[in-house]
């Protein structure tokens, strides 16, 4: 596991060093206008994220079952049989190999095809989403800095096509992570994200209209990521050229706990990316300016405990197959702990070299947007703590009860905020006492209690 949380923090590291490097280069050479349109843009498109019907997560946590029984029948296969030829166990597991001229297809191949087929459809209504969402802005509906709406539809349309291309990805993704092959999938991803800063900073100059050529390297990028994982899937489950057929009850099977996820993930957009509507709409694309730098800061440290959380995800379905509680548990107790520090030392640093930070970063002290770190700053760490909770419950499988609590905590987060900016008159800081109020809520009280109920002995 060292190797896979190794390349984790390697992809955290040039995904977040990208991104600053780029937002620094639209601020400084396009200006204040420019930098606030693509966070705008490159937060809210995540709702593209919601046509991939949890598709990811959901073959992680059926292809991890498939691997386990495999295991079990090898087991049993070389107990029962002492002999060396070759039983007739199926390799779930392994690479497929064509040794005749009709080969056997395995539920590992089937899984993988299933879930690339409903990856490809989720990508057309995907498109659907990106045509209404670029809709909105032409009709005037999201704000856009002045001098920026003729080249906004081309802006919308790169980080979307970049979205598509990623969700595609995300089903070979699936098969390297419950492969074992996360370290190869995190280096395929890193060297996605240095290819978009390079070209980045060689397309960027002082010109307004180069923003969607921003938002079309992103694109270049991810088909560059999508081509990779899907020759690295190969390895593992071969498919090309091989007549693998669409399983209708994979498919629902997929669907139904796919469609769990999605809904969780409905959540993430009613955090930051509703607070940014909300700003632009309640209290004027200035302030969005002012709180795009700290949520950069804020995306920038979740992603410290994200590596960490996208590795247990797979490694806690497996466990989870094979039964092991007690490994869940050690997963679940270090990994919270390990990440609640590792964001409580790294906001303490960020708060006290903001004012240097600002000044490299952006060539601007930004005395607005340090006001209210500190307040992002706390939020930070208590729902950046519990990313580990979150992969835990998803490798075992218990997606309704996590839905559920993510929902309600979102639609807080949304009520709250609204009510503190609109009739209390907070501002900027009502945005953030709402998060603050919605995380604590679904963060600290319900997942501890949850999570450790659901691995006591007596529920196993």
């Amino acid at each position: 596991m060292r190797r896979d949380i190794a390349s984790a923090y390697l992809l955290t590291g040039t995904r977040l060093l990208s991104w600053l490097i780029v937002l620094a280069l639209v601020y400084r050479r396009m200006g204040e206008g420019a930098f606030a349109t693509l966070t705008l843009v490159r937060a809210t498109v995540g709702l593209l994220n919601y046509a991939s019907l949890g598709i990811a997560p959901a073959m992680i946590h059926l292809l991890a079952k498939i691997n386990a029984s495999a295991q079990r029948v090898l087991l049993v296969e070389t107990v029962t049989d002492n002999s060396d030829a070759p039983g007739d166990v199926i390799p779930y597991a392994s690479p497929a190999t064509q040794r005749s001229a009709d080969p056997i297809i395995s539920p590992l191949q089937t899984l993988y095809f299933s879930g690339l087929m409903m990856t490809c459809v989720s990508a057309l209504l995907a498109m659907v989403l990106l045509g209404v969402y670029t809709a909105l802005f032409a009709e005037g509906s999201l704000k856009v800095a002045i001098g920026l709406k003729a080249e906004i539809g081309d802006v919308v349309g790169g980080f979307g096509a970049a979205m598509i291309l990623k969700l595609i990805s995300d089903a070979s993704g699936a098969v390297l992570q419950a492969g074992r092959r996360v370290a190869l999938d995190n280096i395929l991803l890193t060297f996605s994200e240095l290819s978009w800063l390079v070209m980045c900073v060689f397309l960027i100059d002082d010109d307004w209209n180069h923003l969607p050529r921003v938002a079309f390297a992103s694109a270049i990028a991810s088909l560059l990521a999508l081509i990779g994982r899907i020759a690295g899937a190969e390895g593992v489950a071969r498919i090309i050229g091989v007549k693998v057929r669409l399983d209708g009850k994979l498919g629902a099977q997929l669907l139904a706990f796919g469609m769990l996820v999605t809904l969780a993930q409905v959540a993430d957009f009613l955090y930051a990316p509703t607070d940014y509507l909300l700003i632009n709409q309640l209290l004027g694309p200035r302030l969005v300016s002012i709180y795009a730098p700290a949520v950069q800061i804020d995306g920038g440290l979740l992603l410290l405990v994200t590596a960490l959380s996208s590795v247990l995800l797979p490694h806690s379905a497996l466990a989870h197959a094979a039964g092991d509680a007690n490994t869940l548990r050690r997963y679940y107790v270090r990994g919270t702990l390990v990440s609640l520090l590792l964001l409580a030392c790294a906001s303490a640093i960020i708060y006290f070299a903001s004012p240097l930070l600002f000044k490299l970063w952006l060539d601007d002290p930004m005395t607005a947007t340090r006001a209210i770190l500190p307040l992002i700053l706390i939020h930070t760490i208590i729902g950046g703590s519990s990313a580990v909770g979150r992969s835990v419950l998803l490798g075992m499988g218990k997606v309704k009860p996590f839905t559920a609590a993510v929902l309600i905590a979102g639609v807080a987060n949304v009520i709250l905020s609204y009510i503190f900016v609109r009739h209390l008159h907070l501002g900027l800081n009502g945005i953030i006492y709402g998060t603050i109020l919605a995380v604590v809520g679904r963060c600290v009280i319900w997942m501890p209690w949850y999570v450790l109920r659901s691995l006591a002995p007596s529920r196993q």
